[in-house]
């Protein structure tokens, strides 16, 4: 059961990885040699990603990419309350880096959301973390 973010990022993508594989692998490249910084109430934690793989680390401070948000808003996100946009104008998700390495990221987040939808498992996922 997904306790925080880290721990439903964790497990979202082992599920990609194992039901949508092809996703998994086009997240892997359209994101490769990224390093994503994520903290959620108070709680950070890093994604590298290379070709094949995405390492979970902590934050090194030199990230390409900074996300702040919260469980709230994940949920809002998740079921359609509110919108990516609307979650960045109300401060409810905050993301920094140079422009190419955040558009890169946004790149990378619709490969994830669109295997994600594929994945059986992925229901189980975001009610375990609602719960949690």
């Amino acid at each position: 059961m997904p306790r925080d973010l880290q721990h439903f990022v964790e497990e979202s993508l082992a599920v990609l990885e194992r039901e949508a594989p092809t996703f998994f692998v086009s997240l892997c490249e359209s994101v490769k040699d990224l390093h994503l910084s994520i903290s959620s109430e108070g709680r950070p934690f890093a994604l590298h990603f290379a070709a094949n793989s995405i390492v979970t680390a902590a934050p090194s401070g030199a990230d390409d990419v900074y996300l702040t948000t919260d469980r709230q808003a994940i949920l809002a996100l998740v079921d359609g309350e509110l919108t990516v946009e609307d979650a960045l104008r109300h401060d409810r998700l905050e993301v920094r880096g140079r422009p190419l390495a955040v558009a890169c990221f946004f790149s990378g987040l619709l490969v994830y959301v669109r295997g994600g939808i594929r994945c059986p498992s992925f229901p189980r996922l975001i009610s375990d973390f609602r719960l949690s």
